[in-house]
């Protein structure tokens, strides 16, 4: 994966410590640009009932697994706060992070959006 160095004029390849190659969704926190985050999992197993996906946060030049064995691949990772991520999953469930990947609650369907504001 290559992230900007400097705004977006020069950008790196950040790999290590990212043990998933198929990234399917970045993030970044709203009050720290230099906070990113990628769901990803391995490549043939990224699309499967279990896929083994991990959550990862980039600090400084590496990647640390956040959340460790999800079932599914998210496939969206929108973070709508400060130190806060949702994952959007392949079979419509939600889950919460309010501690930037540390633990995760999943949200009941009828609670959805309305639950992260």
């Amino acid at each position: 994966m290559y992230l900007p160095d400097d705004g977006g004029t020069t950008w790196s390849a950040v790999r290590h410590g990212l043990d998933r190659r198929y990234v399917m969704a970045i993030a970044v926190d709203p009050a720290d640009p230099d906070c990113w985050y990628a769901a990803a999992a391995p490549l043939l197993k990224a699309h499967s009932g279990n896929s083994h996906a991990r959550v990862y946060r980039r600090a400084e030049r590496s990647w640390i697994a956040v959340s460790d064995g999800l079932r599914e691949l998210p496939h969206a990772l929108p973070c709508p706060r400060p130190n806060a991520l949702v994952a959007g999953l392949r079979n419509r469930t939600i889950r919460l992070s309010r501690d930037r990947g540390q633990t995760w609650d999943a949200l009941a369907t009828a609670d959805g959006v309305g639950a992260l504001v």
